[in-house]
């Protein structure tokens, strides 16, 4: 089971959908230039779907399917990405931004609900360099991916 799968009386049951070729995705939406991506209203979903697919092309390239999923509750409460290994999810937000901060992290407790442990989460972001921003939550250079 994924923790997609795991459901509590709250929680959503949706998929997202992500495109694998980002390049074909901005040109069908009209985003002609670096600077239309990244300017544009869509930039934030563009770098989470980069995120996803440089994960899972880890895993997948290691010989291991990967585990991802996202968490919505009826609250609006939202994970952009939760990567699950042995019962221990790792919750991720990704925010195109270069200065994030632990507000950004406040949604990642999610393993109570989920019925999983909790592991280390973080922020994956346009940061030049990874640092903390809390006691188990950390910024990561998207661009580690």
């Amino acid at each position: 089971d994924t923790a997609h799968s795991s459901v509590d009386g709250r929680m959503v049951k949706c998929r997202k959908l992500y495109m694998t070729d980002t390049g074909l995705a901005a040109w069908l939406a009209g985003w002609n230039s670096v600077e239309a991506l990244m300017n544009g209203a869509a930039a934030g979903a563009f770098l989470e779907t980069y995120a996803v697919n440089e994960i899972t092309k880890g895993y997948l390239n290691s010989g291991t399917r990967p585990d991802l999923s996202y968490f919505r509750n009826k609250d609006t409460k939202e994970v952009d990405i939760l990567i699950v290994e042995n019962g221990t999810v790792y919750p991720f937000e990704v925010k195109s931004t270069s200065r994030p901060d632990l507000r950004l992290a406040r949604t990642l407790r999610v393993a109570g609900p989920l019925g999983l442990k909790q592991g280390r989460g973080g922020v994956l972001c346009l940061t030049p360099k990874a640092f903390p921003l809390g006691e188990d939550v950390a910024a990561y250079p998207v661009g580690l991916l």
